[in-house]
């Protein structure tokens, strides 16, 4: 699998409280992480944000979060009715506007959305005239024709065009269900999970915003290990703490989140998906999403000054930064806490070395 290449994620630079304060959003509410990206040149399109919200203290991510935001397109997303209700006259078509793609909620580390109901998207049924005019199709034909209700999701994972040069991207795949959520739970606990198979209905590369570093809006000539800028949701406002995040746990934080991404199965029909979830049903265990092409890199982050004497006794401080940065993703720990992972840590014999090139571009991670 390869791994992204730049030199953005080997920069330098210490960000400090006025930067992260900068990338600070008061939630994740949609018209909140609106004009965070449009404060930064976004123009409306579909787009990805990532989000980190911070313990109470800021000083560590508690939670890394994906938001998609804009319109998918002009044009309305359009199926033949049959592919998900065989029944269903070949003359009619449903037709889905993806108008906000914030309607698809992500939870905590998760790439692939909640399910949304028909009710929650504007879409309507098109019949086909032999003339070729169209009309609405009504409530009674919908159901004479075995038409039922739906839902729908989004699963996204980075796509191939990533580079330094283009920015990060990732491939979005929305996927729709002839049934609701809760038909689907009833039929199988198993369709919650992330690889859960559906039928395609629409496939894009969309920008993950805003884009940081060098020429930017955001952190312009900052390379500090990340090309994008997350949006932070602060536990306290950054005056009131005093603390300052380290740079290393929120670049760990996006890579964390990014590196789950996967590709979920699409199906052609409604016969062949059905067929899935019965197999699906029986054999849970083996529900497995393919994951993407690309992978975020991983890095040894740099250690304070006051450490580097003691680090070329110990190397393990470097992997053990790291693994306090990974760790605190996805759920928030008390002081306590953390000093006990810390004391555990100290038992720990894994040591990580991390190769770089000349460019300080990743290579290889290995453990020995």
């Amino acid at each position: 699998m390869p791994t992204i290449t730049s030199a953005l994620f080997a920069g330098e630079t210490r960000l400090s409280v006025a930067d992260w304060e900068s990338m600070s959003v008061p939630s994740y509410n949609s018209t909140q992480l609106g004009e965070y990206l449009e404060s930064n040149g976004w123009d409306g399109t579909a787009a990805a944000c990532v989000g980190i919200r911070l313990t109470a203290d800021n000083s560590l991510a508690a939670s890394a979060r994906l938001n998609l935001a804009g319109k998918w397109g002009d044009a309305p997303t359009a199926l033949q009715a049959q592919k998900l209700w065989p029944t269903a006259g070949a003359h009619i078509s449903l037709e889905i506007n993806f108008n906000d793609l914030a309607v698809f909620r992500f939870n905590d580390s998760e790439a692939a959305s909640r399910y949304i109901p028909q009710e929650g998207i504007a879409h309507k049924f098109i019949a086909r005239g032999t003339d070729g005019d169209t009309r609405k199709l009504s409530s009674e034909e919908r159901a004479v024709n075995g038409i039922g209700s739906f839902s729908v999701r989004a699963a996204c994972g980075l796509a191939k065009c990533t580079s330094a040069k283009n920015g990060v991207w990732l491939t979005c795949v929305i996927l729709i269900y002839p049934e609701t959520e809760e038909t689907l739970k009833a039929f199988s606990p198993a369709s919650t999970h992330e690889a859960w198979p559906g039928i395609k209905a629409a496939e894009g590369d969309i920008p993950i915003l805003p884009q940081a570093g060098k020429g930017k809006t955001i952190l312009r000539g900052k390379e500090w290990r990340c090309p994008v800028a997350p949006a932070l949701v602060p536990g306290a406002p950054w005056k009131e703490t005093g603390a300052d995040i380290s740079t290393e746990t929120v670049a760990a934080a996006v890579g964390h989140l990014l590196n789950r991404g996967l590709i979920v199965e699409g199906s052609l029909n409604s016969d062949s998906l059905r067929e899935k979830w019965d197999k699906a049903k029986r054999a849970p265990e083996k529900l497995q999403a393919k994951k993407p092409e690309m992978s975020w890199p991983s890095y040894t982050p740099e250690v304070s000054s006051n450490q580097k004497g003691e680090n070329k006794k110990n190397p393990k401080l470097i992997n053990e930064t790291m693994r306090a940065a990974l760790t605190s993703v996805g759920q928030g720990r008390t002081t306590q806490q953390r000093k006990q992972n810390s004391s555990d840590r100290q038992k720990s014999t894994d040591t990580t070395i991390t190769k770089y090139d000349n460019n300080k571009r990743y290579i290889e991670r290995t453990r020995k």
